[in-house]
């Protein structure tokens, strides 16, 4: 099956079949982006978030860019650590970086991303200080428990139960506004760097998760997740 690119509202789909025969098909909740890649299916209908751009079931629908947005002071930034589940809607090689936590400072954000060109997950802090862990080849819907933990004295990042530890050092470690799960938080969401999938459940500590946490939470795969756009 193939589509011509969409103009304006209008687009032609084909179905291609190996020999001449006359058939009835019948389909539905159709999706046309413009953008290179697909995203989970929405519509006006869904709820809160969601809205049609003119008359229901007659017009395109839109969504809110979406991320988990929590009050700053939940985790302290001394010392803290998070472990979530997220589940890209695109491959590893995908063609930008996709932010998974931030938390501003007044001086560089304590961040969370992943990082195409290398394909791996980089833990940056407000003192410049770095440490990544490879990532696994993964395609779109592929489960991925992520974490990262922070001390007075070092940095961590994981993925599944392998985590990498590096120093940290001095800064201006104290929140300055709301930590995002799944974005950088920009006002305008075209602006910012998202997630692009489903983040959740997430989990926060008083520190980095051990080991022995990320194998118990490696289990807790079936609860509901935050669609993230």
């Amino acid at each position: 099956m193939t589509a011509s690119p969409v103009v304006d509202t209008a687009a032609l789909v084909s179905l291609e079949t190996t020999s001449a025969h006359v058939a009835t098909i019948e389909s539905g909740a159709w999706q046309f982006e413009a953008s290179p890649h697909a995203t989970a299916y929405l519509d006006g209908s869904m709820g809160a978030g969601f809205s049609w751009v003119g008359t229901p079931d007659q017009s395109a629908s839109q969504r809110q860019a979406r991320r988990i947005s929590l009050p700053a002071p939940i985790v302290s930034l001394v010392r803290g650590g998070v472990a979530f589940w997220w589940r890209p809607d695109h491959a590893h090689d995908f063609t930008r970086d996709r932010v998974l936590l931030h938390v501003p400072t007044s001086g560089a954000p304590l961040q969370l991303r992943h990082v195409v060109a290398t394909n791996r997950f980089r833990l940056s802090s407000p003192a410049g200080d770095t440490v990544e862990v490879d990532a696994p080849s993964f395609a779109a819907g592929t489960d991925l428990l992520v974490s990262a933990g922070w001390t007075r004295e070092a940095l961590a990042v994981g993925v599944g139960e392998i985590t990498v530890q590096g120093g940290r050092g001095p800064g201006p470690w104290a929140a300055a506004g709301r930590m995002d799960l799944g974005s950088t938080g920009e006002a305008t969401p075209a602006a910012g760097l998202h997630a692009e999938g489903a983040i959740g459940p997430a989990w926060w500590f008083d520190g980095p998760p051990t080991v022995e946490t990320l194998r118990v939470l490696a289990r807790a795969t079936t609860l509901p997740r935050l669609s993230v756009a």
